[in-house]
């Protein structure tokens, strides 16, 4: 038995508000919820069970950890008094293995021979009887993660890890260089550009103490998807000591004559202890900010607490607040405008949330504003605003410049309220043009609810949007200055990748297009957006286009490649100006390609109506003809 990595943020279990998502969805949205069992007369995270309900079984996923291990996941049971799990291996053969669960368990992983099979079911008991789940299979066999000649696209330029960075760039209290002993740790593996996908190696030594890594895509029927693990690191259970991890990342190209940089790799140090003074907790619930020291056996119960509405203050520099179960309102900082500074030397500047736990930090006062520090961090959280707030709709803005600044793995949620004109580019990211913002990494992130744009980016340096999922979402022009993309590359920003995003059941109101890229060279501006990827994304945008360019008042810089994107909607190129090496390829677009300039490589695109189905997968002949050519289908 095994106790979960939060590989993603956990969610309610079925029933009792949390998602239910279809298996084609794997690639950008996969959750675990724990068993829940009977506490107090009520099932953990479901409705009260009076006069005792029969349980309700949990729906099983199973994934290949190695050659001679099956991981069986569990979402979405509750009501139940015992749990037992029934394995065999292979599959199909002999008898059933019994073995106990625990009410908070969300998996179970099966060892089998090499490249071998198993079943398994749960059977979830209380005093009004037993239920069985649907029996699930799962294989070890290895899926070759190099694509045939012709279903991968050519690296343009070299990968780059832009998230970890090594311990000579990056501070000690980053998230990937300290955490708390024995509390499940998992960082993620950022990569832009190279030939995707790619595959994830971590060192034996690594490996030895129990470390184990999303490795490659996993099979999902005829083709392949990023599961919960892909491309992110796990400890579950975190020893003592200063660990040094190297991370390998091999690309397409790797050993099909190419150089060596089809391989990149990343060192660094990760220190576990329980040192109190590199961190600070805040339960919203039970915490106490007169008695509390700070510690998870003592915990703040506010923000406020931790920074004494100050921006100077120090009293808690260099440290990762961990934020527990429930609402933590921002509070900010009066001597800033109601805004939670972070800046070097003085208040955190990293949020985490307690594994397992479900997160939630509301914007009360003000949003965060990056001035000048490194190493920024929201990780398992789920942001949004609240209702109070009023009609600014930032999240994070960069003012003064940042430096690797991430979102792994949060909910982001209803940040729109109001009319924005007037508002300087209203985002729920912003990196302003008063100073660069380097290595900017979203990933993993689900966005759903009334939103507005996403990200505006000036002065951006490096990163990436990747393996987030935005659905169920209205996204929402809010200033009528700022309307071309929900995510919009603008003046000075280059080297980022959007990649392996999944956009449906989006609608608009007034923004041009989900992504694009822009802007101008005149105007105090060095270049327009440069050396920008925008490749394997699902874009369903109801209503309008899924990638909108807006090259205006000169001429950009160079590298704009948009390749193998699936767009319920078109591609298309605004204003007059063309961006030399612009390359629009292998596309799947029912709107098709328009009013590009004549300087643009436009090179096997695939147009016209009924090209996919409702998850925005090729379908009929279309299947049968360009799986894995064309499109952001992997195959």
């Amino acid at each position: 038995m095994a106790k979960i990595p939060v590989s993603r943020r956990t969610v309610l279990p079925i029933g009792a508000g949390g998602k239910r998502h279809s298996p084609d969805r794997l690639n950008i949205v996969t959750s675990a919820s724990m068993l829940g069992g009977v506490v107090g007369g009520g099932a953990f995270g479901s409705s009260r069970v009076d006069g005792l309900q029969p349980p309700v079984a949990p729906s099983i996923t199973a994934s290949r950890i190695n050659d001679t291990t099956i991981r069986f996941t569990f979402s979405g049971g509750s009501g139940a008094s015992s749990w037992t799990g029934y394995y065999r291996t292979p599959a199909g053969s002999g008898s059933y293995s019994s073995v106990s669960l625990t009410v908070g368990q969300a998996y179970y992983d099966v060892t089998v021979s090499s490249g071998g099979t198993a079943n398994f079911y749960v059977a979830a008991a209380n005093g009004a009887g037993t239920v069985n789940s649907s029996v699930a299979t799962g294989s070890a066999a290895s899926v070759s993660w190099q694509l045939a000649s012709g279903h991968y696209e050519p690296r343009e330029n070299n990968m780059v890890i832009e998230h970890p960075r090594p311990d000579a760039e990056t501070n000690s209290y980053a998230q990937h260089r300290w955490t708390y002993t024995g509390l499940p740790w998992s960082t993620r593996i950022c990569v832009r550009d190279g030939s995707y996908p790619f595959r994830f190696e971590v060192d034996a030594t690594s490996a030895g103490k129990g470390m184990y890594i999303g490795a490659q895509l996993v099979a999902v029927g005829d083709h392949l998807a990023a599961d919960a693990t892909y491309a992110k690191l796990f400890w579950d259970n975190p020893t003592a000591g200063t660990h040094t991890i190297t991370v390998s990342v091999y690309d397409q190209e790797y050993q099909r004559g190419s150089s060596p940089s089809a391989v990149a790799t990343i060192t660094w140090t990760l220190v576990v202890d329980q040192v109190a003074s590199k961190y600070v907790a805040v339960d919203p619930v039970s915490g106490n900010d007169t008695t509390g020291t700070g510690t998870f056996a003592a915990p703040f119960r506010t923000i406020q607490r931790i920074h004494n509405d100050n921006s100077a203050t120090t009293t808690f520099a260099n440290r990762q607040i961990w934020l527990r179960a429930g609402t933590t309102n921002l509070d900010g900082m009066t001597d800033r405008g109601g805004n939670y500074a972070l800046a070097s030397g003085t208040n955190p500047v990293v949020f985490v949330g307690y594994p397992g736990e479900t997160c939630v930090l509301s914007l009360y006062e003000g949003w965060f504003v990056g001035r000048g520090a490194g190493d920024i961090m929201f990780k398992n959280v789920t942001i949004r605003h609240a209702s109070e707030f009023g009609t600014k709709m930032h999240f994070y803005a960069t003012v003064t410049g940042a430096s690797r600044v991430s979102f792994h793995d949060c909910d982001l949620t209803n940040y729109f309220a109001g009319s924005n004109t007037g508002s300087e580019n209203p985002a729920l990211i912003y990196t302003t043009t008063g100073g660069t913002t380097s290595r900017l990494t979203v990933e993993g992130c689900d966005l759903t609810g009334q939103l507005g744009a996403i990200l505006t980016a000036y002065m951006l340096d490096g990163g990436t949007f990747q393996h987030n999922t935005i659905h169920n979402a209205t996204l929402t022009e809010t200033d009528p200055s700022n309307s071309h993309a929900a995510l919009y590359l603008k003046d000075s920003t280059r080297n980022f990748t959007v990649r392996a995003n999944d956009v449906w059941d989006a609608i608009t109101g007034g923004i041009d297009g989900f992504v694009g890229c822009g802007g101008q060279n005149t105007g105090g501006f060095t270049y327009s957006a440069e050396n920008i990827l925008i490749e394997y994304n699902k874009i369903s945008f109801t209503g309008q286009r899924s990638i909108e360019n807006t090259f205006e008042y000169g001429s950009p810089a160079t590298g704009v490649h948009i390749r193998r994107n699936s767009c319920a909607q078109d591609i298309h190129h605004g204003f007059s100006n063309t961006p030399s090496d612009y390359n629009v390829t292998r596309n799947a677009a029912v709107g098709g390609i328009t009013n590009m300039p004549g300087g643009a490589v436009q090179t096997g695109n695939i147009t016209g109506v009924g090209l996919f189905d409702s998850s925005m997968n090729l379908t009929g002949a279309n299947r049968t003809n360009y799986l894995g050519i064309r499109g952001a289908e992997i195959a």
